[in-house]
């Protein structure tokens, strides 16, 4: 996958996703290239904005701490590659797409990438550009499902498409939440 092509599938179900549907990385080049880097920015960012704004908001946690939360997350997101490949698929079938596991995956794979780009903002410390950045990158995300459904897995109607894009953006943004209370919970149980 090239990465160039990302801004592009943002707005087309052909811009990058053709090319995907064309190379069909396999699952393992799919995890090593996009999810694993992209998936080790929320937790390093964790641990870097814990010497700063973790200090300052939570006193009291340790280091050791920090560690488990970011390693907490890091699970927390292969867990949700699973779960969301899987809403990806069924949400599809409902409507009227043709679905592939493989292709549920990919889009699984593809579609946080603006989501755990956002958590480059958590050493600002600035929490209105947290925020901002978190809420930009699933605006993003959502695009990348629309489109990529339409382009991988079959859903042609630009209406069911937006469904599956609104379904699945809320199930992530589910699993989103429950994992920055992964964070959020056990900092505030140690200060």
């Amino acid at each position: 996958m090239n990465l160039a092509h990302l801004p592009g599938m943002l707005f087309s179900p052909g811009a990058g996703w053709a090319d995907l549907m064309h190379s069909r990385p396999s699952r393992a080049r799919l995890l090593a290239t996009v999810f694993a880097p992209f998936a080790l920015i929320p937790p390093a960012m964790i641990l870097i904005a814990a010497d700063d704004l973790g200090s300052h908001m939570f006193p009291g946690v340790s280091t050791a701490t920090w560690v488990l939360i970011a390693t907490t997350f890091l699970a927390a997101e292969c867990v949700t590659l699973a779960l969301m490949t899987w809403t990806i698929l069924e949400t599809a079938r409902t409507h009227h797409g043709v679905p592939r596991e493989y292709d549920a995956f990919v889009v699984a794979v593809v579609a946080p990438v603006p989501m755990w780009l956002s958590a480059l903002a958590l050493p600002s410390g600035s929490v209105p550009l947290i925020v901002a950045c978190a809420l930009a990158g699933l605006a993003a995300s959502a695009f990348l499902i629309r489109h990529g459904v339409r382009a991988m897995l079959g859903v042609r109607e630009v209406t069911d498409a937006g469904s599956v894009a609104l379904i699945v953006t809320c199930a992530g943004a589910l699993a989103w939440a429950a994992m920055i209370a992964i964070v959020l919970v056990p900092a505030m149980m140690h200060s």
